[in-house]
């Protein structure tokens, strides 16, 4: 009769290095989008005056850096996926 191998194709914890990856992107990319935001508007001479130039670069910084969550997390997943694959290499190689 045929046993049937358990498949050994994934290695616990998986799941939770690629959660851990895409919620770090999901909080990282949003502040370095914010940082390089801040960074913008120094050298913008329209968002030094005030008055309605500042709070036009203010929202625009902020819609920017919120857009930013949804990209942070597809890099983040990414990222997770491709450290779960190494990992799962260097666990299937080991004697």
């Amino acid at each position: 009769m045929n046993s049937l191998q358990p498949d050994s194709s994934s290695t616990p914890g998986h799941g939770r290095l690629i959660l851990l990856a895409a919620l770090l992107g999901m909080a990282l990319t949003p502040v370095a989008v914010w940082c390089a935001m801040l960074g913008y508007d120094r050298l913008d001479p329209m968002c030094g005056s005030g008055g309605e130039g500042g709070i036009a670069c203010a929202t625009r910084a902020f819609v920017v850096t919120m857009m930013s969550i949804l990209p942070g997390l597809l890099i983040g997943v990414g990222i997770g996926l491709f450290l779960a694959s190494r990992r799962d290499r260097r666990v299937r190689t080991l004697p």
